[in-house]
């Protein structure tokens, strides 16, 4: 999938964001690194998701140019 680059991040997606369910996606940082997971659509039952979360896109800082 494309990258997207915004003014502190650099944004590369994994998984579309309609392959998601509604209001199950959340952020995990890793130092630098942020990744936005989610649950397939159609697993989110109770606000809990049966099958684990998947990666949806990878959020890198962006270096800062002099």
């Amino acid at each position: 999938m494309p990258r997207e680059v915004t003014e502190n991040f650099i944004r590369r997606r994994v998984l579309a964001k309609r392959g998601c369910a509604k209001g199950s996606f959340r952020t995990v940082k890793r130092g630098a690194t942020r990744i936005v997971v989610c649950c397939p659509r159609g697993k989110w039952r109770g606000g809990r998701c049966t099958v684990g979360m998947r990666a949806q896109s990878i959020l890198r800082k962006r270096r800062k140019r002099r």
